[in-house]
């Protein structure tokens, strides 16, 4: 499959990809030849060949175009990220499962995950393992979001991230907000939005109220 950034070549690809999917919601998918999509496209057989190997390699471009701009940081928006893509391909997506494809939507869920799963888990107190965290965290949270959407969303996202969370031992609170106080011995963090979360080093006999915040890094 054709990986670069070439224009045209990406706009072939996105005809092509637009092809498919529309064919795909109208008959079997294994009834559907390359001539076909070449076709409805608008373009050569040699095209097709230029960027894809096959149907599922149209379907991988598609989804990985669907999950390119996810810079959402914390786990709930990442889901309701995900899930709105799933939404606005329901058809696709129950069409997936009819024919089994839709390992290829986790797959590229999953890609996608583990791109910014450092959000989740830098500081992890076993780094040999990191990697891995990384790899079962991304794979698991792909797995079940499909899952969700094929038994048509019955649990809302929230009860879903609190399984994760509970699961992977993410948790909503890092830092102690303390925005009316500055002292000598704080150290700041500025999330997206810029306010200021502070940890400070207390004493033993010092309590300080933690207030939820959202999810950076762990």
């Amino acid at each position: 499959m054709y990986s670069g950034t070439n224009p045209k070549a990406l706009n072939s690809q996105r005809l092509l990809a637009d092809a498919l999917v529309s064919l795909i919601k109208e008959k079997d998918y294994y009834q559907i030849s390359v001539f076909d999509i070449c076709q409805s496209a608008s373009l050569s057989r040699q095209t097709f060949y230029n960027f894809f190997n096959s149907k599922e390699e149209i379907l991988y471009f598609f989804f990985k175009e669907q999950f390119s701009d996810n810079d959402k940081q914390n786990l709930s928006d990442n889901l309701e990220y995900y899930s709105d893509v799933l939404r606005r391909n329901k058809i696709l997506m129950q069409k997936m499962f009819e024919f089994s494809l839709e390992g290829i939507a986790t797959g590229e869920i999953s890609k996608s995950l583990f791109r910014i799963s450092d959000n989740f888990f830098e500081g992890t107190d076993q780094p040999h393992l990191y990697l891995y965290k990384r790899t079962l965290f991304s794979g698991a949270v792909a797995h079940l979001l499909i899952e969700w959407f094929r038994t048509n969303m019955a649990a809302p996202l929230s009860e879903l991230t609190l399984l994760i969370e509970n699961t992977f031992g993410i948790s909503h609170t890092l830092y102690i907000y303390n925005p009316s106080e500055e002292k000598e011995d704080e150290v700041y963090y500025n999330d997206s939005d810029g306010e200021a979360y502070t940890y400070t080093e207390s004493s033993e006999e010092e309590q300080y109220e933690q207030q939820p915040i959202p999810l950076f890094l762990l």
